[in-house]
């Protein structure tokens, strides 16, 4: 059943655009750009955008598409899964700021990749708010 995405499945649509964009733009620069597909980040930091686009996916998926995922997955609600994964890539973008990059520049992509992964961490924060997402004892 269709249904009509609620704001924090906006933010986090939005969220995994904005990532997946910028995945592709220079994460680091030092003469030369580095994006998150290539030699030396690809690994650890093409994760970013990756946990962007499963959670932006799967929320186009059952907002627009009418699939419908289980209730719970490994004892985890959706919106649950949703927040791990923004908790997980805003830790993980906060990680790069503290690594030791040498001579290397931040570029644009990481700036947004840092708050992309802000957003979808926002967006989970907002699903679980829900008055939906909320268990009673």
């Amino acid at each position: 059943m269709k249904k009509q995405p609620t704001p924090g499945e906006w933010v986090i649509m939005a969220a995994g655009a904005v990532m997946l964009i910028f995945a592709f733009l220079p994460f680091y620069s030092n003469g030369e750009s580095v994006n998150t597909f290539d030699e030396g980040l690809f690994p650890v930091a093409t994760i970013l955008p990756l946990y962007g686009v499963v959670a932006a996916v799967t929320v186009a998926l059952t907002s627009f598409a009418g699939v419908e995922f289980p209730k719970r997955l490994l004892g985890y609600s959706l919106a649950q899964i949703y927040f791990l994964l923004g908790l997980f890539a805003t830790i993980l973008a906060l990680a790069f700021l503290i690594l030791d990059k040498g001579n290397a520049d931040f570029g644009v992509g990481f700036f947004f990749e840092l708050l992309g992964a802000i957003a979808l961490l926002v967006g989970g924060v907002l699903l679980l708010r829900e008055p939906e997402n909320t268990t009673t004892a």
